[in-house]
């Protein structure tokens, strides 16, 4: 225990001799010189009678609670006694102060009922229970003392917490014990409402808000989470954030047990572990001026198996790392409006944001509409021999900035600037290009670049952010073709992104990117290139995935014909949906469990949620059912057997469950019960001027057997970069 009592003393008042120590455990721990200097605190006079009393003399600290019994039948007609305890003078003795005061009540009932310590026989028995009491209490900080055969002592040593932190509405609460082990129901009514909302991410502002409690009565319950160490509060995330490290830091390196706790926290869901040579770069990677988008940019690498918020909200639990925090003064004092009397550099960015109810745009703060409009500008085709080179990184740098922006944007249902600036400036087929120019690279020359014999760069930084460049364009394009508007900005290059969802989804469906992004074992003593080739393989699944979303996107706002066209007739995509549905790649069974991918990882999903419909089966279903239930489909696609074949195995999945969960695909089930029936007329060769998509083409055509040439270019000049190069690319 960390309070150690170090003697247990029992004194009382001699009607002849004064004050004097009748029993002690240990014995002749208390000199005599110790208790002349402490008897007037152990014998009192009435004044400090019944009162705990705690006195340090003589590098001891002595507590005790000076007991007065008045009747005449004692000699002086008072009974007075103390028993107390003696502990070092720098222990805290807080805790013992219950106990005391609990033995003092306990001894003066046991004598007013039987007069336990005015007979000399019964008080003898207090020596054995002093001696237990101190090695058990000593030991385990509990104790039970058979007094009688009526009457036991029962003594838990509780250690006292301080009281908590006030709590803000701008404070973020998060578990400092796994949730897992949370026993709900033991708690009041509001702190269970307002568990669910408890992630380590939302304020207590926008607990308050989501849960429909009173603000005051969400800082109270998560106080008193606070006080029993339940929950710990940081600071709001967001990625325009600085943080730096502190010296605590040091501990990552030297305890083993922070490093498993560490690792097992901050990595991805559902790929491999972080190492701890990644993870501690990320946090030096963190000092003033950087701030956590900065650090996305520059080790977008080490990033690839970490989740950056659980490493910042990880570093501020453990102390790891410290916010610097942002105190806005306004130079021209304005009293005319609320939020300018609170720029007086007193009050935190965090905290301003959340008194004047601005907190969604202090989660949304990612780059200024300036450099975003900037940015778009920018954008610009490259030539496949120009990939990796200084101007297309800036270029990649900035494509990275505007999809982090975009999805800030679009998660908490902001004005999205940022495809309103693509829409505007028609960069949306640049995009594209870069998108499709990525993938011939990767298809054409990435593998001849890994079998050149004299090609061993050393680093792979470059080549790395290079492969990564089609990931961040995906996920930029899934977010800003949601909207109809951006779709019909893509033009003509619409057919391009068509035929690029179809190679992807073909892949998906083979389940060939599934087996790459769920194999975990590790591969010692590889070469970066091979280990670059494994990289890009497992990307392949999340960028398929990516391509789900964007073709589900174009089949809801298309009414082109040429890529209706280019759907239905062309890839005959509805077939491909059909093979993904049945196939469904994004699920798995582990070791027994069921798995889906949802939200960038693998997650085991409970019994009770085996048929619930993931984000992915749903947008495969608004694709199949914006294909097939389109006016312009049933004169263009052929009902043929193998079509209607194929389109027949969709009924086993249509099910009530389903349909419940989608209630619009009722007129599908309708649709294709129909079809099974029914045997359509083929479809009519029509005169159509169809447009023909140009950037593959054009690409690959333009370097007919230059793949070898460009590999051995990039490879001399391009991926074998000056330490100077490389230090400049890494402070991007």
């Amino acid at each position: 225990m960390v309070t150690r009592i170090e003697c247990i003393f029992f004194s009382e008042f001699h009607p002849t001799l004064g004050p004097k120590i009748t029993y002690q455990v240990p014995e002749e721990y208390i000199s005599r010189e110790l208790f002349d200097t402490v008897q007037v605190y152990i014998i009192t006079k009435p004044e400090l009678q019944n009162k705990l009393i705690t006195v340090t003399a003589m590098e001891k600290k002595l507590i005790g609670c000076p007991v007065c019994i008045e009747h005449k039948k004692y000699r002086r007609n008072a009974l007075l006694f103390n028993l107390g305890l003696v502990c070092d003078a720098k222990t805290d003795t807080c805790a013992l102060e219950p106990i005391v005061k609990k033995l003092s009540g306990y001894l003066t009932t046991l004598e007013l009922e039987s007069g336990f310590i005015s007979n000399e026989e019964s008080k003898q028995k207090l020596l054995p229970i002093m001696s237990t009491l101190l090695d058990d209490l000593n030991a385990t900080g509990a104790c039970t003392l058979p007094i009688d055969d009526s009457n036991t002592i029962h003594l838990k040593l509780i250690p006292l917490r301080k009281d908590p932190q006030i709590v803000q509405e701008y404070d973020v609460p998060v578990f400092a014990q796994c949730k897992e082990h949370f026993i709900k129901s033991q708690w009041d009514l509001t702190t269970q409402q307002i568990l669910p909302y408890i992630d380590g991410f939302r304020h207590i502002q926008k607990i308050s808000a989501e849960a429909d409690v009173e603000l005051n009565l969400v800082r109270i319950a998560v106080q008193n989470l606070l006080y029993y160490g339940v929950v710990t509060l940081v600071s709001i995330f967001q990625y325009s954030n600085v943080y730096c490290t502190t010296p605590k830091v040091q501990s990552l390196i030297d305890d083993k047990s922070i490093q498993e706790e560490c690792l097992n926290y901050v990595s991805k869901q559902g790929q491999k572990r972080a190492s701890l040579r990644d993870v501690f770069q990320l946090y030096c990677g963190l000092s003033p001026g950087t701030t956590v988008r900065d650090l996305c940019s520059r080790y977008a690498q080490q990033l690839q198996r970490v989740d950056e918020r659980r490493l910042i909200q990880f570093g501020l639990m453990k102390s790891l790392i410290r916010r610097l925090q942002k105190y806005p003064v306004k130079v021209i004092r304005d009293e005319r409006s609320r939020p300018p009397r609170l720029y007086t550099g007193c009050h935190s960015y965090d905290e301003i944001c959340c008194k004047t109810g601005r907190y969604i745009e202090m989660e949304t703060s990612g780059i200024l509409s300036v450099e975003a409009e900037a940015f778009v500008k920018s954008l610009e085709t490259f030539s496949i021999k120009e990939v990796g080179s200084l101007r297309w990184f800036t270029q990649h740098e900035h494509i990275q900035k505007l999809n982090m922006q975009a999805v800030l944007d679009a998660s908490v249902m902001h004005d999205e600037t940022v495809k309103e600036l693509l829409v505007s400036f028609g960069k949306i087929p640049v995009l594209i290009h870069e998108l499709i120019l990525i993938e011939v690279w990767k298809h054409k020359v990435f593998p001849i670049l890994c079998q050149l014999q004299d090609f061993n760069p050393k680093n792979s930084f470059q080549l790395y952010m290079v492969i990564y460049h089609e990931s961040t364009i995906i996920n930029l394009l899934q977010t800003v073709l949601f909207h109809k508007d951006s779709c019909e900005a893509a033009e003509d290059a619409l057919l391009d992104l068509v035929d690029y969802c179809h190679r992807k989804l073909t892949l998906l469906a083979s389940k060939q990117t599934r087996d790459n992004s769920t194999s975990s074992k590790p591969h010692e003593n590889v070469s970066s290139t091979e280990e670059l080739k494994e990289l890009s393989a497992s990307l392949e699944f999340g960028i398929s995935l990516a391509a789900v979303s964007v073709l589900c996107h174009i089949t809801g706002h298309n009414n082109n014909l040429s890529v209706m066209n280019r759907m239905l007739c062309t890839h005959n995509v509805p077939c491909v949906l059909v093979q993904l549905i049945v196939s469904c790649p994004w699920s798995c069974q582990r070791q027994g469990e069921v798995q889906k991918y949802i939200d960038g990882s693998w997650q085991k999903i409970p019994v009770e949620d085996y048929f619930k419909m993931t984000k992915l089966d749903g947008q495969v279903w608004i694709s199949l059912y914006n294909l097939l239930l389109n006016e312009d489909s049933l004169r263009m696609y052929d009902f043929n057997s193998f079509n209607r074949d194929q389109l027949s195995k969709l009924r086993t999945f249509l099910t009530d469950v389903l349909i419940d969960q989608m209630p619009s695909l009722v007129e599908l089930q309708r649709f294709l019960t129909q079809v099974a029936v029914m045997e359509p007329a083929p479809p009519k060769k029509q005169l159509l001027l169809e447009l023909i998509p140009k950037i593959w083409t054009h690409i690959v055509g333009t370097n007919p057997g230059k793949w070898k040439g460009i590999a051995k270019y990039q490879a001399k000049e391009t991926f074998n970069p000056s330490e100077s190069d490389l230090t400049q690319l890494a402070k991007r």
